[in-house]
């Protein structure tokens, strides 16, 4: 994670990389840069909490058994629930949470599968 100021916007600019997120509530720019990795970002408009992650393998879902997530941020499943748990933490409300997913490329089977695995993994965290 890498933290710089930006003049341009007179803001922090904080700068994620592969494996990691990042969760906030202050006014403040969360970054990553994406090829063929996944960033989704999380915001909840009535408390201004934000957060943004960047995962590379989306990982299996076995079963619904917390045991078998991968504990380390490149796997979707983790990462999003961690993300997910952090935000609550800080004040985000779960049901007003509002997802933007980005990247990608062709690294995932056909986009039209890996949306539904994401869906999946928002249905879980409810």
């Amino acid at each position: 994670m890498l933290k710089s100021y930006s003049n341009k916007f007179q803001k922090n600019i904080i700068t994620i990389h592969p494996g990691e997120y990042y969760v906030s509530s202050d006014d403040e720019l969360i970054a990553t840069l994406l090829g063929s990795c996944v960033a989704v970002c999380l915001y909840d408009p009535h408390t201004t909490v934000s957060g943004l992650n960047h995962f590379m393998l989306e990982g299996k879902l076995l079963s619904f058994n917390d045991n078998e997530l991968r504990t380390d941020g490149k796997h979707a499943l983790h990462s999003i629930s961690q993300l997910i748990s952090d935000m609550v933490t800080s004040g985000a409300r779960r049901s007003e949470l509002r997802a933007k997913v980005f990247g990608g490329g062709q690294f995932f089977r056909p986009k039209q599968r890996y949306i539904p695995f994401l869906l999946t993994i928002f249905v879980r965290q409810k």
